[in-house]
Order: structure tokens, then C-alpha cells, then sequence
């Protein structure tokens, strides 16, 4: 029987097991993980994870079956927020935490490397997401520091160029705590009119301004927010971002139908409605253990960055040691080996039971000493002077 007529024409066949190689920005790269504790560990304080308000777990206790069977529907948070926020629904997207906004914005317009010269400009230390997020699509990476409490609007504007597709500005940062302020961050966007400037309120709750509406005022910026962190929700994987409309819509465009679960969205809706009530006894345990942490921290000789996060930035003389001395008395702290930057610092989340947050300044003063006595310092005050 003849073969029937073909236009394809033969291909040279892969040798057997030559798989594909991956795209070059992931050749060598380790997955983004939390840091890996010992079962010894009983107070985590290394991942920023902030309290569940009680009421949300009774909301999570009464979800009904119909938000586990039925396909889920983000679009009445959406309405939610945007009402509050008092700006179309069309410019609010749910995405499955702020993370997955910020792969959504980097591939939309970065476009894997094919829009070629396409370039970001960050401020570093930053979240380490937004990095890997944007060098994966193709894009050039260029970073600025922002060492202390002077955000560096000049050498952002410096360091942008014809090609700068996109700025990503964390605030307050993380990890070290910093924030810019609203008309710093309604200048950087107006200075660059021609790029997207991202900035990612992830820890905003916790900071003493909030610049959210005036941002939302400006056509090139786009905010991302989370409940993972004021609400205590991380788990269930639920974020927000708000922009101009077209590239919310792009972004919508850009990512699944359904990127965030049914009992998740039943929670956050709950959230959201209540987060007036919710937050601010949350907030204020927040403050008062961040405000006591620094204390401790400063007067020890430790220098400490001004803080607006649920959590405070240190450099030590001795960061290994401390870190170290926590954890054999079952604390984690987040700690930066292989950053060439950030070896001397620790990331400490500031607890919010009173148990938690008095049992830690007791571990960190003796630490601190013990530290110190390693290093045959001078000797640092007494717990009860620290405390």
C-alpha cells in the first residue's frame, strides 16, 4: 500500500536522552525556598508571618462546600476593594499572592527576551522574587542601592535610561525595613513617565502612612499587596495588585482564570470587610515588640535600621554567632549567608504574643553576649539592662 503524500519533510531525529536544555536564566538556579529550621525550633521568626485574627479563623471553620466544588469567582473582591479604593473594578486583579502580580507584570513586558534591550531598574536589597521574576523573562537587570534611610530617587532616575521597561521599588523594603515616602515615590513616577514604576505595599499595614490613593492618582504605577502579612493569612496564597486599567487588563490577560481558590477568596472577602476591625489590635502588638526589639538592639551598640515592616533589620558584628546561639535555644532569625551584602545582618520578625516577644529579648541579650564573648569583646550590659 502507498504511503499517502506528505510536504513535511524529515527531521534529524534527538539522540536518545538529550532532553532540552532549560531557558539560560534558570541554568544553575536553586528554587526560592523559606529557610530550612531544625525540629528544635519553636518560635519562628525568620518568615514575617503575622497572627491570624481569631475572628478569621472562625471564618475559615464555616467556609461552605460550594466554595471547594464550584470553580472560583475573585471578581466580588475585586469589586470590594476597588469600591473602597474608589476606582474601577477594572483596575483591581486578585492573583495568587503579590508574588504571582509581580511574574505576571515581568513576563507581560519583558516577553521572555524577544522585546530585545527591555531593562529593570531596582533598588537592592530587595525581594528576592523580583529579581528572579524579571531575569527569567528576559530582562536587564540593573540595581541601585538603598543602604540607609535616604531612599535614592536621584540615582533611580540616574540609572533609568530609553530602555527601562519597568522600576521595582519595595516599601516598606524588604528585607531591611525601610520606607519611601509618598511624594518620593509620586516623583520617581512622574520623572519616568515611559516606564511601569511597581511598587510592592506588602508591609504597608504595619507602616505609619499608607500612599496607596495618591499612587493609585499616577498612570504608570502599580501597587501589589498581600494578605499574607498584616492579615496572617499566608497560607492561602491571596494577593492584590491595582494599576492603570490597560495594564490590568494586560496582566489579567497574562496569567489563568482561576489563580486563587475558592475557601481562600471566602476567607480574604472576609478580611477585607473587616480589616478596620481587624487590623489595628494586630498592628499596634506589632509596633509596640518592633519598638522594644530596636530598644534592645540599639542600646546593646547594634546597628539597627528605622523600621516600618513587622519586623527589624540589624547588622552585627558577629551575625553568624547570634543567629546561631538563637537557634540552639529554638529560635529562628532570617539570616543571609552567600550575600555578599547582607552577611553581617539578621531579619528578626517581631513576635506578638507577650510571651513570645519577652522570651526573645531575654535569648537575644544573651546571645549578644555570648557573641561578644566569642569574639573577646568588651563585655555588653546585663539582661536586666537591656531589658
Amino acid at each position: 500500500m502507498n504511503e499517502p503524500a506528505s510536504d513535511i519533510t524529515p527531521r534529524t531525529r534527538q539522540c536518545a536522552g538529550a532532553l532540552p536544555e532549560p531557558v539560560e536564566a534558570l541554568r544553575g538556579t536553586s528554587p526560592y525556598g523559606p529557610p530550612a529550621a531544625s525540629p528544635a525550633i519553636d518560635l519562628r521568626l525568620d518568615r514575617n508571618e503575622g497572627p491570624m485574627p481569631v475572628e478569621l479563623r472562625e471564618a475559615i471553620e464555616n467556609i461552605g462546600l460550594d466554595a471547594m466544588r464550584d470553580y472560583p469567582d475573585q471578581s466580588p473582591l475585586e469589586r470590594s476593594i476597588a469600591a473602597d479604593l474608589h476606582i474601577d473594578p477594572r483596575r483591581v486583579l486578585v492573583t495568587n499572592g503579590g508574588d504571582e502580580a509581580i511574574d505576571r507584570l515581568c513576563r507581560s513586558y519583558f516577553d521572555g527576551g524577544s522585546t530585545a534591550g527591555r531593562e529593570i531598574v531596582a533598588t537592592v536589597p530587595t525581594f528576592e522574587m523580583i529579581e528572579r521574576s524579571a531575569l527569567l523573562a528576559g530582562a536587564i537587570w540593573h540595581s541601585v542601592p538603598w543602604p540607609d534611610e535616604t531612599f535614592p530617587l536621584d540615582w533611580i532616575r540616574d540609572a533609568a535610561g530609553p530602555n527601562t521597561t519597568l522600576v521595582a521599588v519595595v516599601s516598606p523594603n524588604n528585607p531591611t525595613g525601610l520606607s519611601a515616602s509618598e511624594s518620593e515615590l509620586v516623583d520617581l513616577a512622574r520623572s519616568l513617565p515611559n516606564a511601569i514604576l511597581l511598587v510592592d505595599l506588602a508591609y504597608v499595614e504595619f507602616a505609619d502612612d499608607d500612599p496607596t490613593p495618591a499612587l493609585l492618582n499616577e498612570p504608570n504605577i502599580v501597587i501589589v499587596r498581600t494578605f499574607s502579612k498584616a492579615y496572617g493569612l499566608a497560607g492561602l496564597r491571596v494577593g492584590w495588585c491595582a494599576g492603570p486599567a490597560p495594564v490590568i487588563d494586560t496582566l489579567r490577560a497574562a496569567g489563568g482564570p482561576f489563580p486563587v481558590t475558592g475557601p481562600s477568596l471566602a476567607v480574604a472577602e472576609q478580611a477585607w470587610r473587616n480589616r478596620q476591625r481587624l487590623l489595628p489590635p494586630v498592628l499596634e502588638r506589632v509596633r509596640a515588640a518592633r519598638a522594644r526589639l530596636t530598644s534592645l538592639l540599639t542600646d546593646a551598640g547594634v546597628q539597627v535600621l528605622p523600621s516600618q515592616a513587622n519586623f527589624v533589620f540589624a547588622r552585627f558584628d558577629n551575625a553568624d554567632e547570634v543567629r546561631s546561639q538563637l537557634a540552639d535555644n529554638g529560635i529562628a532569625v532570617r539570616g543571609f549567608p552567600g550575600h555578599r551584602d547582607l552577611s553581617d545582618a539578621l531579619r528578626i520578625t517581631c513576635p506578638t504574643e507577650p510571651a513570645d516577644i519577652d522570651r526573645l529579648l531575654s535569648e537575644l541579650s544573651g546571645a549578644l553576649r555570648h557573641a561578644a564573648s566569642r569574639s573577646e569583646t568588651n563585655p555588653l550590659p546585663s539582661e536586666d539592662d537591656l531589658l
